[in-house]
């Protein structure tokens, strides 16, 4: 149990080797953007990972002489290009990877034809994403649209993708290497916002969340995000539900990632290039005073 959950906490966002932001567009006919970061505290990794080679009666030690940039990296843009190879409708546009000062930043930024297709696309990784319509409510009149994404570790009741054990108590096992958990999403939908659990921006129909080790593990918090936005007959969205394998997800943090395809290395290389083509700002000049004479 306690291996299925260190390989599970290398591989997902919501893990505490991993501080992750998203930030989502959805336009009115479904499509929409993605743009996600995620950075990783190498030592943690390294911590976790020592921890499941002892159970898998590894040698340890041996994480000591890898290299950062030859450890697993489950946020490998790579595999974000490989989901999108295998999902219609779901488009990585630019993925980028750099380490420094110990930690490595992943950024990848994609568009989708639905929401469905990013999802399929594992832009989400192991969270569970519905869209639907929900029935009259106080909050909200019939028809209306309301999303959730409810991540794989998060607390709250068993789960599968921990054999039955609750994910708030599971994690507990590894809380020095989770710590520094932080998660933030943000989701802005075409139309107003009607309902939310997270917090909304001024003048703007966008909802965000943060969520933290210790909002997951204290087993009083719904960490689950979820909003409501009015229906329009000018909206093209389509209701559905979608939950990855989160155990087949696992694999992702012990195995290295494909090789991206030659014109994926290829976009990438040129997206970087031209990121560091970029003029810097100059520098503002300071006034000399020339100085007077007599006195």
């Amino acid at each position: 149990m306690l291996r299925i959950l260190i390989a599970l906490v290398l591989v997902l966002p919501l893990a505490g080797c991993l501080q992750s932001k998203d930030a989502v567009v959805i336009n009115k006919d479904g499509s929409g953007t993605i743009t996600s970061s995620y950075v990783t505290e190498l030592q943690h990794l390294r911590d976790l990972m020592g921890m499941y080679a002892m159970m898998q009666g590894e040698d340890p030690e041996a994480l000591a002489k890898m290299k950062d940039a030859d450890l697993p990296n489950a946020a490998a843009p790579a595999w974000f290009r490989a989901g999108a190879a295998k999902a219609k409708g779901y488009d990585v546009t630019a993925a980028q990877e750099s380490i420094e000062e110990g930690k490595r930043t992943t950024t990848i930024t994609a568009n989708f034809a639905s929401l469905e297709a990013a999802a399929r696309g594992g832009a989400f990784f192991a969270s569970t994403v519905t869209l639907s319509r929900v029935e009259k409510s106080k909050e909200a009149p019939k028809g209306a649209w309301k999303l959730t994404m409810r991540n794989a570790l998060s607390g709250g009741g068993q789960s599968d993708a921990m054999g039955g054990m609750d994910p708030a108590t599971a994690l507990t096992m590894v809380e020095a290497q989770l710590k520094s958990l932080s998660v933030k999403l943000s989701v802005t939908v075409p139309t107003k916002i009607l309902d939310h659990n997270g917090t909304k921006a001024e003048k703007k129909n966008e909802v965000s969340w943060h969520v933290t080790y210790d909002k997951i593990v204290d087993g009083k918090t719904d960490v689950t995000m979820s909003l409501v936005f009015e229906p329009s007959d000018e909206l093209k969205l389509k209701p559905f539900t979608y939950t990855p394998d989160a155990r087949a997800l696992a694999k992702r943090a012990m195995n290295k990632p494909p090789k991206p395809s030659k014109a994926a290395a290829e976009k990438d290389a040129k997206k970087a290039g031209a990121d560091e083509k970029k003029p810097a700002e100059a520098p503002e000049k300071k006034k000399v005073e020339t100085p007077t004479s007599g006195g």
